[in-house]
């Protein structure tokens, strides 16, 4: 009985010491575990943790439905620049075809003006040409005016010779150079034909007017 007493007491003692050694890593533990739950913010850091996370999950969720409303609202603005892009791509076409048939008709209007220029320096010409033509009929019509009057006043003298000489002979009977009826019948066809060349001259002079006055109509 001594015996197993002495072994019993072994056997205490060594328990003792097990739970000694059990205790102090019990109170090891439990200083792991509170100095862990301090570092995680406490008894209630799970349920915060969460709760944060929740919170940073809404405040996404917000950012999200904005980014949404603001995607939906550039694909509406984007829609509406293609719509004015296709609507500016169809007024160019237009506005290139307006502006190819323009220069086709300023390519004409080029041409015409080019015959325009081209026919008004020959009516210039043309009316240059009838303007000296008129000039030299006036010089000569005048030429031929002088003369005809210097010929009709060296006929008057002659007649006024004749008649004197006729009123000489009926008084005195002499012939003092008197014209023959010939000579008179001569006379007068001068002076007819005289009168004949003066109306044809005036009536080309008229006739080249009215052609000047046509050229320069037809200029302007």
């Amino acid at each position: 009985m001594h015996d197993q007493g002495d072994l019993y007491t072994q056997k205490i003692e060594v328990e003792n010491r097990n739970v000694k050694a059990m205790d102090e890593q019990i109170q090891l533990l439990k200083q792991k575990v509170l100095y862990q739950r301090k570092h995680m913010g406490g008894v209630n850091a799970a349920r915060e943790n969460q709760s944060m996370i929740q919170k940073q999950i809404r405040i996404l969720e917000n950012r999200l439905d904005k980014a949404l409303v603001k995607f939906n609202e550039a694909l509406a603005h984007n829609k509406q620049l293609r719509e004015e892009i296709d609507n500016l791509r169809r007024e160019r076409v237009v506005f290139d075809n307006i502006y190819r048939k323009l220069e086709r008709e300023l390519h004409d209007k080029k041409k015409q003006m080019a015959n325009i220029i081209e026919l008004s320096n020959l009516a210039y010409e043309q009316r240059d040409a009838a303007q000296m033509e008129v000039a030299a009929i006036e010089a000569q019509n005048r030429k031929e005016q002088e003369d005809f009057e210097q010929h009709m006043a060296e006929l008057g003298r002659q007649i006024e010779r004749k008649r004197s000489n006729d009123r000489g002979d009926s008084r005195g009977g002499a012939d003092n150079g008197s014209m023959t009826m010939e000579d008179e019948a001569k006379l007068k066809t001068k002076v007819n034909k005289g009168a004949w060349g003066i109306a044809k001259e005036k009536v080309a002079i008229q006739v080249s007017i009215e052609k000047v006055q046509n050229f320069e109509e037809a200029f302007n």
